[in-house]
């Protein structure tokens, strides 16, 4: 339950964007986000997958979530942002090495934060 919670508070984050779609436990072969979602700035559309972590999950979930979005990449023409919101800056850092060390396609975007309504800003406008 807390983790759903926290899902709907990154999407009232979100949604002070011009937010076109929202979809929770979005499935996708072969796995599931927390979230995928739309927005539109200055006339173009940005897509994302959510995942938020809470600071549980091992570093062998992290690995298995990144290999299913590579699988996804290349099964797939389009591949949106993969946005993990984390609880700290520790986390983040921590997240971001796993990423480095399971990363291997490295041509997925990859977003680790843990101010969520900054990093959109920056996202949007680079």
């Amino acid at each position: 339950m807390e983790h759903f919670l926290e899902v709907v508070e990154n999407y009232l984050v979100i949604r002070r964007f011009d937010l076109r779609e929202f979809e929770t436990e979005y499935e996708f072969r072969p796995g599931k986000a927390d979230a995928y979602f739309e927005i539109v700035h200055n006339g173009y559309r940005h897509f994302f997958f959510l995942e938020v972590d809470r600071g549980t999950e091992r570093e062998e979930t992290i690995a298995k979530k990144i290999n299913q979005y590579e699988r996804y990449y290349k099964r797939e023409e389009f591949m949106p942002n993969v946005l993990f919101v984390v609880p700290n800056q520790t986390r983040q850092k921590q997240v971001l090495r796993w990423v480095e060390k399971y990363h291997k396609a490295k041509k997925i975007r990859f977003i680790v934060t843990c101010s969520l309504e900054n990093t959109l800003r920056r996202v949007l406008n680079a």
